[in-house]
């Protein structure tokens, strides 16, 4: 991976911040969005750079195509090209299906799904004039175990599979290899 050049949905906390870190110890460069973006020690951005490696980042809602497109954009500018695109923006909310609200469905959709189509539509065009790369996706694995209060959720992350899935068969052509992981909880 030494001198590749990664971009991360989602990269400021968690599974994407770890997913950062771990791409620059192998000497990976890497452009990271997330809805807020940290300051100081603690951040991605200064932990990737403490590792030796080129760090930018931007504030990106992911289900907002234009940032999506800017973001993207801005991405292959700082850093030349994406080799590896990682797809991990995400969001949780708990509502019974009794209950639940088109405002929380709408929300959790537009940001888990409509944000990972958004942003590999755009990073696929550029691997695809390249006819290389790697994409992954933080799928869950809550879509084989249903759980109470997470009937959004679970319709985002089965989604992201099958999308990731529909991605493989149509990119595979321009050397392009995508899978998807699907972590249980975490802390």
């Amino acid at each position: 991976l030494n001198g590749k050049k990664a971009l991360v949905t989602g990269g400021e906390g968690g599974i994407g911040k770890d997913i950062c870190l771990a791409l620059a110890r192998e000497g990976v460069d890497i452009a990271y969005c997330d809805v807020k973006i940290e300051s100081g020690d603690g951040s991605t951005q200064e932990q990737v750079r403490g590792l030796g490696r080129k760090a930018c980042c931007m504030e990106v809602d992911v289900s907002a195509e234009e940032q999506v497109i800017h973001f993207v954009q801005a991405a292959i500018h700082d850093l030349g090209c994406i080799d590896i695109f990682v797809s991990n923006a995400g969001i949780i909310e708990w509502e019974p299906v009794t209950k639940i609200t088109l405002e929380c469905w709408n929300r959790i959709l537009a940001v888990n799904l409509t944000g990972a189509m958004l942003c590999t539509r755009e990073v696929a065009k550029h691997m695809v004039e390249r006819r290389k790369g790697v994409m992954l996706f933080t799928s869950s694995t809550i879509q084989f175990n249903p759980a109470y209060k997470e009937a959004a959720y679970r319709v985002s992350k089965t989604g992201v599979q099958v999308f990731a899935e529909t991605a493989a068969v149509e990119l595979a052509p321009y050397g392009i290899r995508v899978n998807t992981v699907s972590p249980g909880l975490i802390n």
